[in-house]
């Protein structure tokens, strides 16, 4: 699941064009991935959500991410979290 962070000053499109691009690329490695872009729920909510779900990784894209050309992955069985660059995400997603 990639969740665009955005907060009241963020431009939503920028965020969530990106996300997007990541889910493709992840797509086309063979990962189902959904992208998380509803407006009317804040993070904290998509995150709870997500969670009671069972999604086992969690992608999130907030600007500061986004200005280093990377994003937080969370792994939801071992609780680990770590930041990985857009480029060759599929390859250290798989």
């Amino acid at each position: 699941m990639i969740i665009p962070i955005i907060y009241k000053n963020d431009d939503p499109k920028i965020l969530e064009e990106k996300a997007r691009e990541i889910g493709k690329q992840l797509r086309e490695a063979g990962l189902r991935v959904n992208v998380d872009d509803r407006p009317n729920h804040n993070p904290g909510f998509k995150f709870n959500d997500w969670e009671l779900k069972g999604t086992p990784v969690r992608i999130e894209l907030g600007m500061k991410d986004f200005g280093k050309s990377e994003v937080r992955v969370a792994v939801r069985h071992s609780g680990k979290k770590f930041q990985a660059q857009w480029e060759g995400i599929a390859e250290q997603m798989t």
